[in-house]
């Protein structure tokens, strides 16, 4: 399975300056975490401004799709006791 550091997936994005890392919304002080790039569902990027001298990089995960299970086909039905013909 492919993985990206979160400091690799900021370098691809070029931000300049600092940049910070949240998942979710949450934040990251490791730059370093591990995150499976197929779990990758959408990178958000707030740049930086004079406010905010930090650029925040905010990782949302995929969400999978689950999928019903077939339904299982009823058996044979077997009558007991004497039939009349």
């Amino acid at each position: 399975m492919e993985s990206k550091t979160l400091a690799e997936i900021g370098e691809e994005l070029k931000l300049p300056g600092s940049v910070s890392y949240a998942v979710e919304g949450l934040p990251v002080n490791d730059a370093s975490l591990r995150i499976a790039t197929a779990a990758i569902g959408e990178i958000q990027v707030t740049p930086a401004t004079a406010a905010t001298p930090v650029a925040l990089v905010n990782i949302r995960i995929a969400r999978l799709v689950r999928v019903a299970p077939r339904p299982i086909p009823a058996g044979p039905i077997r009558v007991r006791g004497a039939a009349a013909l």
